[in-house]
């Protein structure tokens, strides 16, 4: 699981507020500030991070044992993060992780004078992870409206989403300018400033613990293993986010071009957002999952024909339309799963986790294929079409909500 207003879409308020959560709590409004500084911080980079390494001179296998090795340590680190979330609160945990994530992008700059950076970046990286993800699923959790949490994921998507336009424009032309590291910079400044909301409004909470070795053996218990097997799926997320762009820019040869289809496939496709939002609302999650289960498999198919720069903004264009039905109601039925059972850190945890394993097993598999097999692009494709395949697990009867303790 990857965070991401622009004017266009405020001068259609009177549409776009049909499709907006009608009351937001002062932390969700805090929470939207900061996620949409961090998500053009992050839009503007995070396409170009494998493609910076690439062009450092590690192959493919190597960038994909270094996203493996984030997720590894990711996957033991995570109940030390629900740990610290539940001693010192939500804002607390994703202002520690904004800072190892500044040290990430610190780590990747200095790669070039040492190699041993790299090893560096992989604890960073995870840490950053450990802190930011217990505590921001926590907050929207425990602050967000259970009625509207269709919209409120929703817009949160859009906003993401309609940064995308801009980030991989803006990343593109300073790296032409002015190089990676100089985009580096600029993110490091973007993602300090993204913690002032979150302290606007004091965090009230009651401390309490959590035990480390109950994360792991609630993961595969006969209660939660078909939720932890639909999870694993998020695998394909890691192969659409490093190894999709090296191939595209394998394919276009160009930063530049590369974040100007991205940005016209989110123009095209982030609309659809506010509309699966407010079905979501209506608890029709099986009927859209399910149809957008099967036609981001078909997405995976379209990438194979994506041999030229049209090609691949229509593939680009059609996954990321077809893939917000899909993640939106896996994410609005993992909280309301976490509502129910009124423990909401320990089962973010188990959501995370989940996710990690389904990232682990893609990052290993992309590598073993360009490592022994030469490279098949795709295989690559097809295989996140058969990650895909495991969201069917998560579609099941809706969840009701009750009240929740974190």
């Amino acid at each position: 699981m990857h965070l991401h207003f622009d004017t266009a879409l405020v001068a259609s308020t009177r549409f776009v507020r049909h499709f907006l959560p009608h009351k937001l709590t002062p932390q969700m409004k805090e929470l939207f500030v900061s996620v949409w500084i961090q998500s053009f911080a992050l839009a503007a980079v995070s396409l170009f991070e494998p493609i910076y390494l690439y062009t450092l001179g590690y192959p493919v296998y190597a960038i994909m044992l270094f996203y493996c090795a984030v997720y590894v340590v990711y996957f033991f680190l995570i109940p030390l993060g629900g740990k610290f979330v539940k001693r010192k609160g939500f804002a607390h945990g994703m202002v520690f992780g904004s800072f190892f994530l500044v040290l990430y992008y610190i780590f990747l700059f200095e790669i070039p004078h040492s190699s041993g950076f790299l090893y560096l970046a992989v604890i960073a990286y995870a840490l950053q992870k450990m802190f930011f993800w217990p505590a921001f699923h926590g907050d929207f959790v425990f602050f967000g409206k259970s009625a509207e949490e269709g919209r409120e994921l929703g817009i949160m998507q859009v906003i993401a989403s309609l940064v995308v336009i801009l980030g991989p424009l803006f990343g593109g032309f300073v790296i032409a300018l002015f190089g990676f590291q100089a985009l580096f910079i600029v993110v490091v400044l973007l993602i300090l400033l993204s913690n002032v909301p979150l302290f606007l409004t004091k965090e009230v909470f009651v401390p309490s613990g959590l035990e480390y070795k109950e994360c792991y053996r609630e993961l595969f218990t006969k209660e939660h293993r078909r939720q932890t097997i639909g999870l694993i799926g998020y695998g394909e997320e890691l192969v659409w986010q490093f190894a999709w762009p090296i191939f595209a820019y394998v394919v276009l040869t160009n930063i530049v071009g590369l974040g100007t289809l991205v940005a016209t496939s989110t123009v095209i496709s982030s609309m659809v957002l506010l509309y699966v939002g407010r079905i979501a609302d209506r608890k029709n999650e099986n009927h859209i999952m399910r149809t957008g289960i099967y036609l981001y498999i078909s997405s995976w198919v379209l990438r194979i024909f994506s041999m030229t720069g049209i090609w691949i903004l229509i593939s680009d264009t059609f996954s990321r339309m077809v893939r917000y039905p899909v993640q939106l109601p896996i994410t609005v039925e993992v909280y309301r799963d976490a509502l129910k059972s009124k423990h909401v850190i320990k089962s973010v945890i188990r959501f995370e986790m989940g996710l990690a394993i389904g990232k682990i097993l893609a990052a290993m598999s992309v590598a073993a294929m360009f490592y022994f097999g030469g490279g098949h692009w795709n295989l690559v494709f097809l295989l996140g079409g058969l990650f895909s395949l495991l969201y069917l697990s998560l579609i099941h009867r809706g969840i009701k909500i009750t009240p929740n303790t974190v």
